[in-house]
């Protein structure tokens, strides 16, 4: 087999020859119905050619590769991670013991789980900026194997919350000056952190902003009050999970939510499903460190220690989860995958998987929509040309045992991995 290499500090080969998948189950990630008994192929990046076995002319130098038994997608993608922490049980431990190997280790260290783990593009949402925006750069220039990634800026607040471990910035009351700076550096979206405890005006002139400087603005919402004060500013992305009290603010915010239901975007809520429902068994299935073998062994056994020494993880009761899921998909809600992989018990490579079988266990979607929005959706959310296979696509595919579209826990049992026709695994 012809292969080049290309990047000295990854030493990935490439096929100089097409790629093609045959023989399994096709899952494109737009909805359709899966093709059964299919072949994709690959030329370099991109998809050249997909559909059934029948109908697809394979061409002579192909290197063919039998998927029977297999399904085949778009490789995930996670519209929360955290590249700075990997999954540690005991935060506090970790952040000692990994002190000034932040971006030296820990990042590089995640952004390879992740790929390992089938998530081809994945948005750092509450890492510092800066060191996320260095790690892009390393990652498109082939100096690290990571997913493509976006960055969130620091969480834009009213006043500072020493309790939360993020990036934040604090507006006054010249908000385009105060995010200017923000999208200058090159961050893809600003978020809103606790809206209810800015003044109306401000918030306005913070979507204005965002507006103006062409970059999306999204909201981190803590309670009910946060959310409705983000949608009456005209933000429509909410990052969060707000419980389910039946007061007035909740009945004015499912009202609003149910206005905005007919319109070209309604809401978008990005919840961390599997965060809130670690302790389902559902979920603790497939709960394992064992299948995070592309850490390294030394962090590996540092990440076991903490969590045979710490607590294990409680997620909330299911029951107000499912049913605030059930209110909030009436209302007309679209959903993403958002594991909020890398905070404690979320571990990188893994979460994603457990957030997209969260939206089958839990928010009723069936398997092929799970899929749908763990690729093509969130593509959309991030403004990214991927998570659909399609001719003329860019080739971030994901290969896993059985069939996915009857069964999602398949997507636990990764086979293949393929980011921009590059296989990593």
């Amino acid at each position: 087999m012809l292969t080049v290499q290309i990047g000295l500090s990854l030493g990935i080969p490439i096929e100089a020859a097409p790629i093609a998948l045959v023989g399994g189950v096709i899952i494109d990630g737009a909805g359709h119905e899966p093709i059964r008994d299919g072949v994709v192929v690959i030329d370099h990046d991109v998809i050249s050619a997909v559909g059934e076995k029948t109908a697809v002319v394979i061409p002579p130098d192909a290197v063919k590769m039998d998927i029977a038994g297999q399904t085949i997608l778009p490789g995930l993608i996670d519209l929360d991670v955290r590249l700075d922490h990997l999954g540690s049980a005991d935060l506090a431990r970790f952040n000692s013991r990994y002190k000034g190997l932040t971006e030296r280790v820990v990042v590089p260290t995640a952004a390879k789980a992740l790929l390992y783990g089938g998530i081809t593009s994945a948005r750092d949402f509450s890492g510092q900026s800066d060191v996320m925006l260095r790690a892009r750069r390393l990652i498109n220039s082939w100096k690290w194997p990571g997913p493509r990634l976006r960055v969130a800026g620091p969480w834009l607040v009213s006043r500072h919350h020493s309790e939360w471990e993020v990036d934040q910035k604090e507006i006054g009351s010249s908000a385009v000056v105060d995010v200017k700076s923000e999208v200058d550096s090159g961050v893809d979206v600003l978020v809103v952190a606790a809206a209810h405890e800015f003044r109306a005006p401000v918030l306005q002139q913070l979507v204005a902003a965002a507006a103006q400087l062409g970059v999306r603005i999204e909201a981190v919402v803590f309670t009910d009050e946060d959310a409705l004060a983000a949608i009456n500013a005209g933000i429509t992305t909410l990052n969060g999970y707000t419980g389910s009290e039946a007061d007035e603010i909740s009945a004015k915010l499912m009202a609003k939510i149910g206005e905005l239901k007919t319109t070209a975007h309604g809401i978008h809520w990005n919840l961390g499903l599997s965060a809130l429902m670690i302790s389902d068994e559902r979920l603790q299935a497939g709960f394992s460190l064992e299948k995070s073998s592309f850490i390294p062994p030394l962090i590996l056994d540092d990440l076991r220690f903490s969590a045979l020494n710490t607590p294990n993880p409680t997620g909330i009761s299911s029951q107000p989860v499912i049913a605030r899921l059930n209110a909030l998909k009436a209302a007309g809600v679209h959903f993403g995958v958002a594991s909020q992989a890398g905070r404690p018990w979320q571990y990188s490579g893994e979460a994603t998987v457990r957030e997209v079988e969260s939206l089958v266990f839990f928010a009723g979607m069936s398997p092929l929509e799970a899929i749908a929005v763990a690729t093509s959706e969130n593509a959309r959310s991030m403004g990214i040309d991927a998570g659909v296979i399609e001719v003329g696509r860019v080739a971030d595919l994901l290969v896993v045992e059985g069939d996915a579209s009857q069964d999602i826990r398949a997507l636990a049992h990764q086979t293949m991995i393929f980011e921009s026709g590059i296989r990593y695994r």
